[in-house]
């Protein structure tokens, strides 16, 4: 009998959460979990239970016979929130089905995954792999669309997933799982065009949390819901102590200290007191004259003489640079009404100030704007840039510091196939 030494590099403590060990023997190794702290009292009364069932590791090593050349062994987790499916789950995978049935079985639903709906691209190998993997990503942070598992309620999309530190360093906690803006700015459009099934589930997540959403405008004096700038579980704030009022804050996180009148931040307001007016037909709810004015008459920063729009208000064009796209947003997703002149105007004038270690966002904005406007050299040269930049080999990971997300490069291709 020939024993293959392992080195087992596992970490079995978690600062989240407190495990204690429920049995050990040699079909499995079961930990039962609470979490340390409550995230919000009023939302949620108890620690939240966490079973994880799995294979035990090959602390001893491999025995293979001397005549063997290969042997293949099968490594099961199964993770609920429940003893008892938890036990289920892993049973399926360990017993019920073999290695190559369950490897089979994984390839197949991937399949159909990607026959249900994916982009291919003619003469660029390296941009297929891109999407394909941004795709992946994304997609595997989200519900399956086939499962033998019970539905249960999805708790949003992270930009980081369910990621802890990372490239950035121990301390860089990566959103820890958080939803936050870049869900449905993001993230959503192209889960929405290509798997409409799981865009539902996206946006179930905001209306699992209207309650929390309710009683947060209600504590601002507010009507209607105010979702948080990062939320998880319960659906309050689980950023900073205090949320100012007023002024607010812009896409562009530099805009230190809060800014008066963003103009993404008034066009976003105008556009869904306008849609909710628009639908009310269909809700056959009416929405009130006094909202729709002032969708009607906000403030809209412009510099009559560049005719460029302002990000916000004062905004400084010689001694300001910017973090990420802001005001080019006007032009897409917002598609805001403006002539093809103020367009370039605005893309040309936030290009030069836009920092260099920004977000990929921005430049897969700015591609979107030249491609409209005609100009395809320009625009292939920042949608390059886009994700040439961000990406770090073998598995086409991306950092938190210069995150990419699958609607750079979505976004960009099907705008230049219209």
């Amino acid at each position: 009998m020939l024993v293959v030494p392992v080195e087992v590099i596992g970490q079995m403590e978690s600062v989240d959460i407190d495990f204690t060990v429920l049995a050990r023997n040699n079909q499995h190794v079961v930990l039962s979990g609470k979490t340390r702290q409550v995230e919000n009292i009023q939302y949620q009364q108890e620690p939240l239970s966490v079973f994880i069932y799995y294979t035990p590791l090959p602390y001893e090593g491999f025995e293979l016979d001397p005549q063997e050349t290969d042997r293949t062994y099968l490594f099961v987790t199964s993770i609920d929130e429940h003893q008892a499916r938890a036990r289920q789950s892993f049973d399926y995978a360990s017993n019920e089905r073999k290695p190559d049935e369950l490897w089979s079985s994984h390839v197949m639903l991937w399949n159909n995954v990607w026959s249900n709906a994916h982009v291919e691209v003619q003469g660029d190998d390296e941009l297929q792999r891109q999407i394909n993997s941004a795709f992946y990503y994304i997609l595997s942070s989200l519900p399956p669309l086939s499962t033998r598992s019970e539905h249960k309620q999805f708790y949003g999309l992270s930009p980081g997933s369910l990621s802890r530190g990372g490239f950035d360093g121990p301390d860089d906690e990566d959103y820890v799982g958080h939803s936050f803006w870049d869900t449905e700015i993001w993230m959503y459009p192209p889960v929405l065009l290509f798997y409409p099934t799981l865009a539902k589930e996206i946006l179930s997540y905001r209306i699992a949390m209207r309650e929390s959403a309710a009683d947060n405008a209600r504590l601002f004096g507010y009507e209607g819901w105010r979702f948080p700038w990062e939320s998880a579980r319960t659906g309050v704030d689980v950023t900073p102590d205090i949320c100012p009022q007023v002024p607010v804050m812009p896409p562009d996180e530099d805009a230190e200290p809060y800014k008066n009148n963003s103009v993404f931040t008034n066009a976003v307001a105008s556009l869904s007191i306008d849609l909710a007016d628009r639908v009310s037909c269909i809700t056959k709810k009416t929405v009130p004259k006094a909202w729709v004015d002032i969708a009607s008459n906000l403030y809209f920063p412009f510099d009559e003489t560049s005719q460029t729009h302002l990000e916000y208000e004062g905004f400084d064009f010689k001694n300001t640079t910017i973090k990420q796209a802001d005001v080019v947003l006007l032009g897409f997703p917002l598609q805001w009404p403006m002539s093809a002149e103020v367009r370039q105007n605005d893309l040309l004038a936030y290009e030069r100030l836009t920092r260099a270690s920004g977000p990929a966002m921005t430049w897969s904005m700015h591609a979107i704007g030249f491609l409209e406007l005609g100009n395809f050299e320009k625009a292939e040269e920042l949608f390059r840039r886009s994700y040439q930049t961000y990406v770090r080999p073998p598995f086409n990971v991306r950092p938190l510091s210069l995150f990419i997300l699958l609607s750079n490069r979505l976004n960009c291709i099907f705008v230049g196939m219209d």
